[in-house]
């Protein structure tokens, strides 16, 4: 077994305390939301998301902190990495702006599509159908089971 890389150690450690941040955000936002008569109240999704959020974050800690001993320095950035992140800024800032135009299923597939193409996924096509899966089962969850209008677009999703 290969001795983890410092650097991805570190980035883990404080993406951990990042979830953990907004574990509390989450969950706090999540109490004070108002009550209502629906079998399913509002807080119903964010806050099991707040929990899951803080397991996560946690044992992210947890790994990473006990990888931080053992790790070594690493080679050197990968090529090309700011110009991934400045792509990944600027995906998101379409998603936000083609939102209200284009609808939820069409700008979230293509932003989840964008996003795991940039970091590296391996097969385009199956990263493009599990974007639309995933984007179309979440308008569903949100938009006719819970109530929770989301915008659709000129396709009615």
């Amino acid at each position: 077994m290969t001795e983890p890389d410092l650097r991805t150690v570190r980035a883990t450690l404080a993406f951990g305390a990042l979830m953990l941040v907004a574990a509390v955000l989450v969950v706090v936002d999540a109490v004070g939301l108002p009550e209502t008569s629906a079998v399913v109240g509002p807080a119903a999704v964010p806050l099991p998301v707040g929990v899951l959020l803080a397991v996560v974050g946690a044992a992210l800690l947890v790994r990473s902190r006990a990888q931080l001993a053992t790790a070594t320095p690493g080679a050197d950035r990968p090529p090309h990495g700011v110009l991934r992140v400045v792509a990944l800024v600027g995906t998101l800032a379409a998603f936000a702006l083609l939102l209200p135009v284009l609808g939820y299923v069409v700008c979230s597939a293509a932003l989840f599509t964008a996003t795991a193409m940039l970091l590296g996924a391996p097969r385009r096509p199956s990263t493009a159908a599990i974007g639309w899966t995933l984007a179309a089962v979440v308008f569903l969850v949100f938009d006719r089971l819970i109530g929770l209008t989301l915008p659709a677009g000129p396709w009615g999703f």
